[in-house]
C-alpha cells in the first residue's frame, strides 16, 4: 500500500501514464472503478488539512507483478472515535484473498491510533463478496441501516 500525497493523487487525475511514472510500476486495466472525482475530492481534503494524509487513499501495489491493481483507504480522520475502509481490487486480481489482506492491514493500521477505538464499513445487505472480506477480516455485521440509497448493512471492529 502506498499512501496517495498530492503528487500521486495529481499523477492519477493526469491518467494512467502520468501515475506510472510517478509510481514506477505497470497500471492493470481497471484497476480503479471509481475514477478521477475520487483523487480530486481526497486532493481537496488534503489542501485544507495537510496532516490527515493517512486517512484517505492509499494505491495498492500487487508486490510480484510490480502493478497497480487498486485503491483502498479510509473515508476520512476518525469521527466519534471511528474511521471507515474501503477498498477495491482489479477484476484480473480478484479471488486471491488480497480485499482481505488490505482490509486486515487498514484495521490494524487504524487501531494503533488512539483516537481510534472503531473501524467500520458498509455493504449492501445480502452476502457477497465484500461481506466475506469483512467477516474475514475481523469486522462483525451490527445493524441495519436505511440510507437514501436503500438499506445497508453495518460492520464494525471490534463489534
Amino acid at each position: 500500500m502506498i499512501n496517495a500525497g498530492p503528487k500521486i493523487l495529481r499523477a492519477a487525475i493526469d491518467g494512467n501514464q502520468a501515475l506510472a511514472e510517478v509510481l514506477g510500476v505497470e497500471i492493470s486495466e481497471q484497476w480503479t472503478e471509481f475514477g478521477a472525482s475520487i483523487f480530486r475530492y481526497t486532493l481537496a481534503k488534503l489542501a485544507s488539512d495537510p496532516n490527515s494524509q493517512v486517512w484517505w487513499t492509499y494505491f495498492v501495489v500487487h508486490r510480484s507483478d510490480q502493478c497497480l491493481i487498486g485503491t483502498c483507504g479510509y473515508k476520512g480522520p476518525p469521527d466519534q472515535e471511528a474511521v471507515e475502509v474501503g477498498y477495491e481490487i482489479a477484476i484480473d486480481y480478484r479471488g486471491r484473498g488480497l480485499a482481505t489482506e488490505l482490509t486486515g492491514l487498514l484495521v490494524k493500521n487504524a487501531m494503533q491510533y488512539q483516537e481510534v477505538k472503531r473501524v467500520q464499513a458498509h455493504t449492501l445487505v445480502g452476502p457477497n463478496a465484500s461481506t466475506r472480506v469483512l467477516e474475514k477480516s475481523g469486522l462483525n455485521r451490527i445493524e441495519v441501516l436505511d440510507t437514501p440509497e436503500g438499506r445497508v448493512w453495518k460492520w464494525a471492529y471490534p463489534a
